[in-house]
C-alpha cells in the first residue's frame, strides 16, 4: 500500500470533529502529539523495568501516530510523504534513526513524522506496510462494532463487557467443548485483553 493509499483509507475514519471546523487541524495536532507520547511511554516502561519494547503494542502505537500525520497533512492538502523544501530545525543526521529523539527532527511537517514512524517501525524489525494495515484493520473493526469513537477506556469497558457476555453464553450450554473451556480459562485469565 502506498502512503497515499493509506492516507484516503485513513481519512475514511475521520470523526466531524476533526474533519470540519476551525479546530479540526488542532485537534489533529494535539492528537499526534498525544499519539507520540504514547510511543514514549512504551520506551519509559522498558527502560524503567528492563525489558524489551513490546514491538506488537509499538506498531499500534506508530499506527495512531501515523494516523494523525496523515489527518494533518490531509487537512494542509498535502500528501503524507511529500519531501519539504524548508530544513528541519533538527538535522535528521545528528540523531539515530527510529530514534525517539529523531521526532524533534521530523515534528515540522506530517511527512517527516510519518519518515519517524517508518524509521522507528524498521529498527524494531517491522515494516511501515505493517504498520498501516494493522492501523486500518484496528480501525476497521472498532467502526464495524461502534467503538472508534470514546477514549480506550470505554474501549476497554466496552470490550470487558461483551467478553463477560461469552463467558456466560460459554459457561451456559450443555455440553462444552474442551476448546470453550480453554477459551473460557484464557478469558478469566485475561490472556483474551488486545492492547487498544
Amino acid at each position: 500500500m502506498t502512503s497515499a493509499q493509506y492516507q484516503i483509507a485513513a481519512w475514511a475514519f475521520a470523526r466531524a470533529s476533526i474533519r470540519e471546523g476551525d479546530a479540526a487541524l488542532d485537534h489533529a495536532a494535539f492528537g499526534l502529539v498525544a499519539e507520540v507520547g504514547e510511543v514514549a511511554a512504551l520506551f519509559q516502561k522498558s527502560l524503567r523495568d528492563s525489558v524489551p519494547v513490546d514491538v506488537d503494542r509499538l506498531v499500534l502505537e506508530l499506527g495512531d501516530v501515523l494516523w494523525y500525520a496523515a489527518a494533518c497533512a490531509t487537512l494542509q492538502r498535502d500528501e503524507l510523504f511529500v519531501a519539504r523544501r524548508e530544513q528541519p530545525w533538527v538535522r535528521t543526521e545528528d540523531v539515530a534513526p527510529g530514534s525517539l529523539g529523531a521526532v524533534l527532527a521530523y515534528a515540522q511537517h506530517p511527512s517527516q513524522v510519518a519518515a519517524w514512524v517508518r524509521d522507528l517501525a524498521v529498527a524494531h524489525g517491522r515494516t511501515l506496510d505493517e504498520v498501516q494495515a494493522r492501523n486500518l484493520d484496528k480501525l476497521a473493526i472498532r467502526a464495524a462494532t461502534g467503538t472508534i469513537g470514546g477514549s480506550g477506556e470505554d474501549r476497554a469497558a466496552a470490550a470487558a463487557a461483551e467478553c463477560a457476555a461469552v463467558v456466560r453464553y460459554l459457561q451456559h450450554l450443555p455440553e462444552v467443548c474442551a476448546a470453550c473451556c480453554d477459551a473460557i480459562d484464557a478469558i478469566d485469565a485475561g490472556a483474551h485483553r488486545v492492547q487498544s
